[in-house]
């Protein structure tokens, strides 16, 4: 006997030509299984002189009708009718009963969890382009699946996974953590079962299994919940409307005066302290102004036309994998930027390597001062300032977090590490005639639409051409040098003074072996600053 057997999507045509070859037929030994790529489950029959329509599903195979027309047969289905059938054949079909060996077959949860993570480590290819890997996607779909909720599952055979596993899971996320964790959780699972049967269908079990989950949703937001969402809305508007570069000055006064009261264990690590400095002038966002490496900053640009040797200008890269677009990202650092990273490493050299006794360095600029226990972390022996870390300062701030119980900021509006994208769009917008909007916009990481023409990988970082054309050097040194000099006026009017490190160069004690970024001189300089 022959068997062909085609993976296709069941047309009329395709139809039609199973019913000329079963007319053709000699024998019963002509045999060709047309199995439907749109419903896995359908699959159309040759076999000798008959042409039938069977449902191949769970272990097994129940014929539904044929697709041979003859004089009115009661069991003749069209195409449309034998989909219909199908769906409903399918549904209604008990699972086989299996064996203990079968039963081994096809990966547990706990088997996916550990690969589809180890898969979000490496790059990969979606549709015609290449992900880099995202440390903070990994670190999301890491705790999403921690979740204890996630205990029962780790035994559970894909293949015996059903809607009502999912749903109940849904349902205990929900109440425990909220309705925003439980979208991110269906969003995980979706995305971990869908790679595993398109990636992986006879490993992972799933070959002959529909998507179920595709079509589930998560449950409804509470009452109580809608009303919390209106309530960030809301106050997301006002804070975009209301919060100012002013702001910004009196804020990192605040901060300044809430740093240099910290002793003892309260004190604030440099990440922290130059990190809110580092974040309000780059305004871009946390992850990536927190994973910039010390080798990945250059301390003269040449090519920048504002770069002095009284005021110099220097330049920070990162790489795709640490940027949300996934995109090569390079930014001018002003004057003021250059004197952030050197007190923060200085910092960081000297009061945590130093006097801690740590002999280890590290390869960030806003290194993490938590190393005593990196030894149970092999994977991170190094981190950098935690993102959220940020965030957790500013509500130190407000009183709402650790022993502070002090509003600092009780006379400005509403502040979050994410808004000052707002507040730079808000700023740059009220001064178009000045600075051109594309130059806010590539400041602030985002991609022009002539840069999706761009290919990196065919440039070299230090060649003209990729340092304007790809990157928009020239666009975003205007932008940098017009909002820096803002900042500065804002801070100094707010009652600022330089800020400067914490701890003193062993070998120039006297003072910072680095030039200086020039603010403007104040006749009373307030307690506020330092």
């Amino acid at each position: 006997m022959t068997n062909r057997s085609v993976r296709t999507i069941i047309t009329p045509k395709v139809v039609a030509e199973a019913v000329r070859f079963a007319a053709l037929a000699q024998d019963s030994n002509d045999v060709r299984d047309y199995l439907d790529s749109k419903q896995h489950y359908l699959q159309l029959r040759q076999r000798g002189r008959s042409a039938n329509w069977f449902v191949r599903a769970k272990g097994r195979s129940q014929k539904i009708g044929t697709a041979i027309w003859n004089g009115g047969d009661p069991e003749h289905l069209s195409l449309n009718e034998a989909r219909q059938r199908a769906g409903e054949v399918y549904y209604a079909m008990p699972a086989r009963r299996v064996g203990a060996a079968a039963r081994l077959l096809g990966w547990t949860w706990g088997d996916l969890d550990r690969r589809y993570q180890a898969l979000l480590e490496v790059p990969r290819k979606v549709g015609k382009r290449i992900k880099r890997p995202s440390r903070a996607t990994q670190d999301d779909v890491r705790l999403c699946f921690a979740k204890p909720e996630f205990s029962r599952w780790q035994t559970l055979r894909l293949a015996d996974l059903m809607p009502l596993h999912l749903i109940e899971l849904l349902h205990a996320v929900h109440a425990a953590r909220g309705h925003r964790n439980c979208e991110k959780t269906l969003a995980y699972v979706k995305a971990a079962l869908s790679w595993a049967q398109a990636e992986k269908p006879l490993e992972s079990g799933l070959a002959d299994r529909m998507p179920w989950w595709s079509t589930l949703k998560p449950p409804q937001p509470s009452a109580h919940e809608i009303e919390a969402m209106e309530a960030r809305t809301c106050a997301l508007v006002a804070a975009k409307t209301k919060f100012t570069i002013a702001h910004l000055g009196e804020l990192l006064v605040k901060h300044e005066q809430f740093c240099a009261e910290r002793r003892g264990n309260e004190k604030i690590s440099p990440g922290i302290r130059w990190g809110i400095w580092w974040l309000i002038l780059t305004a871009n966002r946390c992850f990536t102004i927190t994973k910039l490496r010390r080798d990945a900053v250059q301390w003269d640009d040449p090519r920048n036309i504002y770069s002095t040797t009284d005021q110099p200008w220097g330049l920070a890269e990162w790489p795709p994998e640490q940027v949300k677009n996934k995109v090569t990202f390079m930014l001018p650092i002003p004057p003021l930027g250059l004197h952030i990273i050197r007190s923060c490493m200085l910092d960081w050299d000297v009061g945590v390597s130093t006097k801690r006794g740590l002999r280890d360095m590290t390869e960030w600029v806003f290194a993490s001062t938590r190393r005593r226990h990196r030894a149970d972390h092999p994977d991170n022996p190094d981190p950098s300032v935690y993102p959220n870390s940020l965030a957790a300062h500013l509500r130190a701030l407000r009183g709402l977090k650790g022993s502070n119980t002090i509003d600092y900021l009780v006379d400005l509006p509403g502040f979050w590490p994410h808004l000052i994208r707002s507040v730079t769009t808000n700023f740059f917008a009220l001064h178009q005639l000045t600075v051109p909007p594309a130059a806010a916009s590539v400041m602030l990481g985002h991609v022009l639409p002539s840069d999706k023409e761009i290919d990196p990988r065919q440039m070299s970082a230090t060649t003209k051409e990729y340092y304007l054309t790809a990157q928009n050097m020239d666009l975003k040194t205007i932008a940098m040098k017009f909002w820096s000099e803002a900042l500065i006026e804002a801070y100094v009017n707010a009652g600022g003074l330089l800020p400067m490190p914490s701890e003193k160069d062993p070998f120039k004690p006297e003072e910072p072996g680095w030039v200086r970024p020039q603010f403007p001189r104040r006749d009373s300089p307030t307690k506020s600053g330092r």
